[in-house]
């Protein structure tokens, strides 16, 4: 009878290292596909970035200067409105915290400076909710 409560209790013993390892491997994993996953959102988003760069210098080179100027400004825009997301980010260090609200002052600063109405009446309006919730 004590041999067979020994074998219970390594069978569970076994089932337990067992769930222990699956739950590791499969968090390495989960991990790993997340990190995949933000390495190509990020790298995407870099390839844009270039792509319209390239865009607004060929346009100052051809002397287009009010389109790259609105190019450059759109992209202001969309930049801006991912600092205002409906919920506030988590995890945010102090550094990247002050260097959001140091790059909507410096935006606020220019837009002031150089007020503009774009063709996006809602893009607009987020714009300015943000300039307002940043005094």
């Amino acid at each position: 009878m004590e041999t067979a409560s020994k074998s219970k209790g390594g069978m569970i013993l076994g089932g337990m290292m067992i769930a222990i390892a699956s739950v590791l491997v499969g968090g390495y994993g989960g991990a790993q596909l997340t990190a995949t996953f933000l390495v190509n959102q990020n790298l995407y988003k870099d390839t844009r970035d270039v792509q319209k760069q390239v865009r607004v210098l060929h346009h100052l080179r051809s002397g287009e200067q009010q389109i790259a100027i609105e190019i450059l400004e759109s992209r202001l825009d969309d930049d801006l409105i991912l600092f205002d997301p409906q919920e506030p980010f988590e995890g945010m260090n102090e550094k990247t915290q002050a260097g959001i609200s140091k790059a909507i002052r410096q935006a606020k600063e220019y837009r002031q400076q150089y007020p503009r109405q774009s063709k996006r009446r809602v893009v607009d309006e987020m714009v300015n909710n943000l300039f307002n919730k940043h005094p």
